[in-house]
């Protein structure tokens, strides 16, 4: 298994500035789309050198802009995204999302998290949030002291990136499990994007942040 890849929320952005559906204009449900539909995802394969992620993922958001440009859109990332009640439930209702089991897990034990991204700002609207999920494999396996320390390291790294997006901490999926072992799971504490930084800079140093947790935890 290549040690780290990462997957990035986006939403789709109309000619008048709205965040619309992406399935209704040709991006594939779950294949282009997270599994909640109201958000575009980006998915780099893993590798084990954060350049070559770094590379795949301008390509990658490149064809994604490039699909949403041909049909005047843009994409746009921001870690949180206001919308109607309304809206919402109708993709709620389209997709059955509230029925979809919850893996997502904490380790300060929060109840709260990021599993459907939707939150209650008053009787009228809401509030989506959108997030980069970071992609920890190893063919070994961590046991779940090393899961929890990488999870622990990646919320102190930058805690900033964290709070400035009133975002979570803590929060992370089991992907793969192996008897006592974990062979891959996902952090998923950080937003997409962060407002100080070009988006060049700030996937960079999230790939940097990631690579150097990763050593420390497997070699330490």
């Amino acid at each position: 298994m290549k040690p780290i890849g990462i997957e990035l929320e986006a939403g789709l952005i109309n000619a008048e500035g709205k965040m619309v559906e992406p399935s209704l204009y040709g991006f594939e449900y779950r294949d282009e789309t997270d599994e909640m539909g109201f958000l575009l995802e980006i998915r780099v394969p893993p590798s084990d050198n954060p350049k070559e992620i770094f590379a795949n993922a301008f390509k990658e958001i490149s064809l994604v802009d490039y699909k949403a440009r041909k049909k005047g859109m843009q994409i746009r990332f921001s870690s949180h995204y206001f919308k109607e009640k309304v809206w919402i439930a109708d993709i709620a209702e389209k997709y059955n999302i509230y029925a979809f089991e919850c893996y997502a897990k904490n380790i300060y034990g929060t109840k709260k998290n990021h599993h459907l991204g939707i939150f209650p700002v008053d009787e009228n609207e809401v509030l989506l949030t959108a997030g980069i999920h970071v992609h920890f494999a190893s063919d070994k396996g961590f046991n779940m002291n090393q899961v929890e320390k990488i999870v622990k390291m990646m919320d102190e790294a930058r805690p900033d990136y964290i709070k400035e997006a009133k975002r979570i901490k803590g929060e992370y999926e089991l992907k793969v499990v192996e008897g006592s072992l974990v062979k891959r799971f996902e952090y998923r504490s950080y937003p997409n994007k962060h407002y100080d930084l070009s988006m060049e800079e700030y996937l960079f140093d999230v790939l940097r942040v990631a690579f150097e947790i990763y050593h420390k935890v497997i070699e330490g």
